[in-house]
């Protein structure tokens, strides 16, 4: 990894001419050149690894779990100091070959940092939309240099991916050819227009739309748009009514009335961006309007549980609204706040507000965030404020800043003071109203010194937190809000280095333990308030700012926040039939003028071949299991490179349907790992869920009741199974690629024939992967059969990966094409024996792939007997083979279970040797070896059985029939000297497999 020595800006002290590795455990270390890497886990102890080499570059790797995970890079700037002509900053980035930077990397960016390490963005290199390929070349305009603050580079990586691989990185500072401009603007004549719509702009639920819409303020032209309903007030929220923000509201009276005015509003302004505040029906329905009207991305934001609010129903779906429903014209009541949850998925992406929401809605995180940059302390106007507002030096204010709600535990404070009995403490509550005149009169009547003051403008939030010495959160644990609700309070007191006690509520669950206290009970809170009377300080301040700077700072959310909306308008623009249902619902209960027609900016839905050939290919592919992802077999490795290719737009990829009945009586935490169906379980959760969506690929299953009447499966009411074909047009259409999606299948997948007369694909493709007749009982095979024979006849092209199956199928169809599978372009090399090998001793053999009638059980038995120093170790699920186990009975085979493919290659390069023990028999005589590609992609060397359709590689490995040669090849392979690491030929890879099957489809669309 070189840095060209020419530049202006420069790294610090870049890569010695000699490798080096650095392993820590903590959250971050710094290098002896300067170089900071940062990773933040909940696990007590969890390692990172940080390998450089002159060569082969950077590889940065870490436990799974982390929330943060940064490289960060000093720059020099002293060439560049005092200049005044404009200038450009270029980032040329390298990836490892075979990689996507885009799995790994979530930002590059530079910093500014002041004298006391107080951060915020300097400039934007990239984002993950931006980085495709194995290379990257970013241009940046930037402004004037500041000589007292510091600079650097950051790369933020994905926490999930769990390692990244920089092989080159130069950065270029260079004169001239840069528009006159900052970083952080666009001339007014460029800037775009956001709205964001908050459903009643009358109280509190208007805060967040503003930190929404303040943080998109930089990018944007922002206004903000919403009803102002009687019940609620007939003015803006008042903290609100000062704001240096535009701010928009209409009255509305009742449902019919707000859509009357709601379509007007949205023929007002044309935006680039809409963002949605609350799944409440005013607001989504105006964003609706506004998406129908303009085509521009729409997002929704959850900050909350918006049915806690309205007696804590079900979601029901628009067609199940009760006959005796009474409350449907108010747009706000409980049973159109009950449709609106399930409305969600109808927006072109979703944020959230803490990790509860996360996990029932999905979406990206973008936390109550607060201005770095108005939170500093200035000693002598706090102890003004303080005194304005009656507290002494010797007073200890605890606020309670917000709306107070008898949920959010403020009674529970009062108590708690009065029984500290100290007269120094003060509850300080501002925001009250005469509506929670019943709470704060309650908290008047306790025995404790309590101040109650009106809301305070929002501009003012930085001074009022600043009086605070300490704030505490103390959630209902059993009201419903509570679950999913998580206080804006603990942003302002983050961002105020304020003391904090919170108790264990859901929302809470991801704060680390040396930021906050913990409280379990009231004598809990007692002890902490005693501590605060006493002038102490609980908690870590340190730990207190970098958590606030690098999760509640608008820096931190700004980037969130714009990686969302980059990840919204990469998605071909669409609009969802549920909305259009939606509307016409609503013009038939109400009898009001909406738009009833497909909007003016949606391209016609059929998409012929020639259309096709012109612009990206989407594609929908249809998996026969509910696996994919867990172990990198073909379809795994194809989507994954079908995604990198330029000719590729979106794809979709479907598991098999499954029931949630079954799905929820499999998981297991007892089961070993040498089973997969907790993997199994967890995958069809997130799928479900939305939650395994990755770049390009957006990853679905269809959980069904199956045969009751009804079922729910994670508060979800669940359709019948045969529900399933208009659940995949919803689903290709909610994603833009209805009628323009290429069918994908991976036979058998029972429901294809139907799904492709039903749904419909401009052009179809069947890959076969696998025979599945060769594995099936006698009484499934002739159903396969049957299978195979509508599929291939309704496809439009047949591929398949060896020889072999070519012949097995060819009495199906004569125009099967041969594409073998591959390997990847990885950086080959060992690395030392860590975790479950670390305490092997002697030569590790290794095998990857589940034990199934392929497996040569004998063979192992034998080479495990006559070589007991030679560890043996088998990774993958003993599900199909449980025969294989018998060799669990002998100490020097180790079986691992299942690990993700991620994971597996990590444990291969702790390997001496890979093996490849299979049978010949009928179902190893229809496949080509995945393994083998993967063993070599590695670097790594191989033995293994002669089995057919190995051709491609057989001269790069060792061969052996029986148990003698077997281990006389091991032999002879420990006994050499370890050869250099290759990389695979360009090619064995997927890159080319991929082009060949593209060319394929592409000779097809021009027919």
């Amino acid at each position: 990894m070189t840095v060209q020595p020419e530049i202006c800006l420069s790294l610090i002290d870049p890569l010695p001419s000699t490798s080096f590795s650095v392993g820590f455990r903590g959250r971050s270390r710094i290098l002896d050149n300067g170089w900071i890497v940062e990773c933040w886990a909940p696990e007590a102890g969890a390692s990172t690894r940080l390998d450089a080499d002159p060569e082969t570059g950077v590889s940065l790797s870490w436990r799974g779990g982390a929330s943060r995970v940064r490289l960060i890079c000093p720059l020099h700037i002293a060439p560049l100091l005092g200049r005044e002509d404009d200038y450009r900053l270029r980032l040329r980035l390298r990836f490892a070959p075979g990689t996507n930077g885009g799995r790994s990397i979530e930002w590059i960016g530079i910093q500014e940092a002041t004298a006391s390490l107080e951060t915020r963005d300097f400039a934007t290199l990239a984002l993950a939309a931006d980085l495709k390929g194995e290379t990257l070349t970013a241009e940046g305009s930037l402004r004037q240099l500041d000589p007292s603050r510091s600079y650097r580079l950051v790369i933020k990586f994905r926490p999930e991916a769990r390692r990244g691989h920089l092989a080159g990185l130069s950065l270029e500072a260079l004169p001239g050819a840069a528009r006159k401009l900052r970083v952080d603007e666009t001339p007014d004549t460029q800037r775009r227009k956001a709205i964001v719509v908050c459903w009643d702009l009358g109280h509190n639920c208007a805060g967040r739309a503003y930190v929404v819409a303040d943080l998109l303020a930089r990018d944007y032209d922002v206004e903000i748009v919403g009803a102002l309903f009687p019940r609620f007030g007939t003015e803006v929220w008042e903290p609100l009514r000062t704001a240096q923000m535009k701010i928009r509201a209409f009255p509305s009276s009742s449902t019919a009335d707000f859509l009357s005015k709601a379509r007007k509003e949205a023929a007002r302004a044309r935006p680039d961006l809409v963002v949605v505040c609350k799944p409440r029906l005013p607001g989504i329905l105006l964003g609706l309007l506004l998406k129908h009207r303009w085509g521009c991305p729409t997002l929704i934001d959850i900050d909350d549980h918006e049915l806690a609010f309205v007696g804590n129903g079900a979601p029901i779906p628009l067609s199940a609204i009760p006959q005796e429903a009474a409350d449907l014209d108010l747009p706000f009541a409980e049973t159109w706040t009950r449709v609106s949850e399930t409305l969600v998925p109808l927006f072109d992406g979703t944020l959230v507000s803490n990790i509860a929401l996360q996990q029932r809605f999905g979406g990206t995180i973008v936390r109550h965030a607060r201005d770095e940059t108005q939170f500093v302390r200035d000693d002598a106007a706090r102890d003004a404020l303080r005194a304005r507002y009656g507290y002494g030096p010797d007073d200890r204010v605890v606020l309670f800043l917000g709306t107070p709600r008898a949920h959010k535990g403020v009674v529970k404070l009062a108590e708690a003071l009065e029984a500290t009995g100290d007269t120094r403490l003060a509850l300080c509550i501002i925001g009250a109203t005469e509506k929670e005149r019943d709470v704060t009169d309650l908290c008047r009547s306790k025995a404790a010194r309590i101040d109650i003051f009106p809301p305070q403008p929002f501009h003012d939030l930085p001074a009022l937190v600043g009086m605070a010495d300490a704030v505490c959160l103390i959630q209902a644990p059993n009201a419903p809000v509570s679950h999913y609700q998580i206080p804006a309070k603990l942003s302002d007191a983050l961002a105020a280095g304020v003391s904090i006690a919170v108790n264990r509520v859901p929302p809470f669950a991801d704060l680390p333990d040396d930021v906050v206290t913990r409280v379990e009970t009231d004598a809990d809170l007692v002890a902490f308030l005693a501590e605060v009377a006493e002038g102490r300080s609980p908690g870590d301040p340190e730990a207190r700012r970098a958590y606030y700077l690098g999760e509640h700072s608008y820096a931190a959310n700004r980037q969130r926040l714009g990686a969302a909306i980059a990840t919204a308008e990469a998605r071909h623009r669409h609009w969802p039939s549920e909305a259009s249902r939606l509307l016409a619902d609503l013009v038939s209960r109400f009898d009001v003028k909406l738009p009833m027609t497909t909007p003016a900016w949606l391209q016609d839905e059929i998409a012929v071949p020639a259309v096709l050939r012109e612009s990206p290919i989407d594609i929908a592919y249809f998996w026969k299991q509910n696996d994919t992802g867990i172990y990198g077999r073909r379809h795994d490795m194809l989507l994954r490179h079908l995604a990198n290719h330029p000719r590729v737009g979106r794809i979709m990829q479907f598991d098999a349907p499954i029931s949630g009945p079954f799905i929820g009586s499999r998981g297991d935490p007892e089961r070993g790992v040498e089973d997969q169906t907790n993997l199994v379980v967890a995958n069809v959760v997130g799928r479900f869920l939305r939650t395994r969506d990755d770049g390009k690929i957006a990853r679905r299953v269809f959980v069904h009741r199956h045969e009751r009447p009804n079922h729910r499966f994670l508060g979800v009411d669940l359709p019948p199974p045969e529900e399933y074909p208009a659940w995949v047009r919803l689903m290709l259409r909610e994603a833009g690629m209805a009628g323009r999606a290429l069918g994908f299948v991976a036979p058998v997948v029972a429901d294809y024939p139907l799904l492709h007369d039903e749904v419909g694909f401009p052009l179809s493709i069947a890959d076969l992967i696998d025979d599945q007749r060769q594995m099936a009982s006698e009484t499934m095979r002739d159903s396969y059969e049957a299978i195979y024979a509508e599929t291939l006849k309704r496809v439009d092209l047949v591929i398949t990966n060896c020889e072999n199956q070519r012949q097995d199928f060819s009495s199906f169809r004569g125009d099967i094409h041969v594409v073998p599978n591959a390997g990847e372009r990885l950086a080959p090399g060992r690395r030392a024996r860590t975790g479950d090998l670390a305490r092997l001793k002697g030569p590790v053999l290794g095998y990857v792939g589940n034990l199934r009638a392929r497996i040569d059980v004998d063979l192992l038995e034998d080479m495990a007997r006559r070589r007991p120093d030679w560890q043996i170790v088998l990774i993958g699920s003993a599900h199909g083979k449980p025969e294989a186990l018998r060799l669990r009975g002998l100490p020097n085979v180790h079986f691992l279970g299942v690990r993700p493919y991620e994971e597996a290659l990590d444990y291969m390069r702790m390997f001496d040797v890979a093996i490849m023990p299979h049978l010949d028999n009928a179902l190893s005589r229809s496949m080509n070896p995945l393994k083998l590609y993967v063993y070599l992609s590695v670097g790594l060397p191989v033995v293994a059985t002669p089995v057919a359709n190995i051709g491609d590689v057989a001269d790069r490995i060792a061969l052996a029939a029986d148990a003698d040669g077997f281990i006389a090849a091991i032999e002879q392979v420990l006994a050499s000297p370890p050869p250099k690491p290759m990389p695979l030929p360009r090619r064995l890879t997927w890159d080319q497999r991929v082009s060949a099957i593209l060319r394929l489809i592409d000779k097809q669309l021009r027919k």
